[in-house]
């Protein structure tokens, strides 16, 4: 083949929606015919839906508004860390809103991609393609796979009870019998973790406030 398979698969995921199977297809095909091992992981590649195709092209056809949407959601992902760690909560409304403004752009983006394509851009599917967007700019594992416009499937995004569940993540268990020292310091990680529950709860309703307010002065 004279191209890599990266190069391969990102030419894949960059064709109209209704060429991916047979494109696909045709790739397996080659990869069979030249005896790569690889060629029925390429065959069993799912079809992206819409939303998800949506996002690959805006990797492709706006990468100044994926840039800062990835970056408006790494500064988001820190104010929310120094929040959880009680540093306060100073620079987390406007980080919110830059990432919020970020997402409004590239689906907005998404919407005349849509058309262009000849397939509707209901709510629904907008919503979907921005919470998709929202949750692969702040995962690790899927941040480079975002950036190569090659996502198959859609994401959820992470909420602050889960970024407080990573922070508070217990400690593996020592292979020694529990002593009094221990079912304190358990006791107090326990308490820790309820804090910090409760503190994402209530950071999760001041973005909602925050947002909230944003939407009104846009009216």
């Amino acid at each position: 083949m004279a191209r890599s398979l990266d190069e391969e698969l990102r030419a894949l995921y960059g064709l109209p929606l209704e060429e991916f199977t047979a494109g696909r297809n045709e790739l397996a095909r080659r990869l069979k015919q030249d005896r790569d091992p690889r060629a029925d992981e390429v065959a069993q590649l799912r079809k992206p839906t819409v939303p998800v195709w949506a996002v690959n092209q805006l990797a492709r056809r706006d990468e100044l508004g994926m840039r800062r949407l990835l970056a408006a959601a790494a500064a988001l992902r820190k104010a929310q860390e120094r929040a959880l760690e009680g540093s306060g909560t100073a620079g987390l409304a406007k980080a919110h809103a830059e990432e919020r403004e970020a997402l409004r752009k590239l689906t907005e983006r998404a919407r005349s991609l849509l058309g262009e394509a000849g397939r509707p851009a209901t709510d629904a599917t907008l919503e979907r393609i921005s919470t998709t967007l929202a949750a692969a700019a702040v995962d690790e594992s899927v941040r480079e796979t975002l950036k190569a416009g090659r996502l198959d499937r859609e994401l959820e995004p992470l909420g602050f009870d889960a970024l407080a569940g990573m922070q508070a993540a217990p400690r593996p268990a020592r292979a020694k019998e529990t002593t009094v020292a221990d079912r304190r310091e358990q006791q107090a990680e326990e308490r820790r973790r309820r804090e910090l529950r409760g503190r994402a709860r209530d950071l999760e309703r001041e973005a909602r406030e925050a947002e909230r307010a944003a939407d009104r002065a846009e009216t």
